[in-house]
């Protein structure tokens, strides 16, 4: 496993309580790992969508989607490979990529399974050259 930062902590946005933007808070978190078959990524730009307030307005509907309290926010991200996992081929430090992790995309870090999906485990697509 390659590991290109020695920090322990970073910033990821959270819920403590479901509702609009006034229930989130920006916390110190642990750095997350790369485990077997995951890439954690430096995130460098986090999109923000309806379905991501709609998600985390209330318990219910909270529910609906899997999320549960604590829980992050936001799905769509973009940023650089930072740390590979064992038995991950096709990703490198370094890589550009972008992709979908329900509900942990606003964040300095967040990992995802190379073969997951949005919804289970997060999912990461090469970034295209001439995209910046």
């Amino acid at each position: 496993m390659k590991d290109t930062t020695s920090a322990t902590t970073s910033r990821a946005v959270r819920f403590e309580s479901f509702g609009g933007p006034e229930a989130f808070t920006i916390r110190e978190v642990p750095v997350p790992r790369a485990g077997s078959g995951q890439i954690r990524v430096r995130v460098t730009a986090a999109g923000l969508n309806p379905m991501d307030w709609f998600m985390t307005s209330d318990a219910e509907t909270a529910a609906r989607f899997g999320l549960s309290l604590p829980c992050g926010f936001g799905t769509d991200y973009a940023g650089v490979v930072d740390q590979v996992g064992a038995g991950v081929t096709g990703f490198a430090v370094g890589d550009r990529v972008f992709g979908g992790a329900l509900s942990r995309a606003v964040a300095d870090h967040v990992v995802v399974d190379v073969a997951g999906t949005i919804a289970v485990g997060g999912e990461a697509h090469p970034t295209p050259d001439g995209v910046d």
